[in-house]
């Protein structure tokens, strides 16, 4: 389950793998997302985060510009993501609001900055 795997940090892990220097580690983690988000897009099952997550990890696809293993995520962007994850399965969270408008707001996330949250 999605929701599950965001919210116990199984997500976040993979986004933090991604960013790994080494390239096992990275493959790994690139796995684990676009399983995560072959999972959320093949799903018949529809549940309130949904779109947040699926927005996230394709986010995160879009804005690696080299293919795994040579992609790494920025650490920076790769905590991000992982927190993310977190809040986007809780719509109650604090900054639930601020956080899927930042996605909306952005088709990918940018290697090269920080993002604005």
């Amino acid at each position: 389950d999605s929701t599950a795997a965001a919210g116990n940090g199984w997500l976040g892990l993979c986004c933090v793998a991604a960013s790994s220097h080494h390239a096992n580690v990275r493959a790994l983690g690139f796995g684990g997302i676009g399983c995560a988000l072959r999972r959320l897009e093949g799903s018949g099952r529809a549940f309130r985060e949904r779109a947040q997550l699926e927005l996230l990890l394709r986010a995160l696809k879009d804005g690696v510009l080299d293919a795994p293993p040579a992609a790494r995520l920025p650490r920076p962007i790769a905590a991000f993501a992982a927190a993310a994850a977190r809040v986007l399965v809780k719509p109650r969270h604090p900054l639930y609001a601020r956080l899927n408008r930042e996605l909306l707001n952005r088709p990918w996330l940018d290697a090269t900055e920080l993002p604005s949250f």
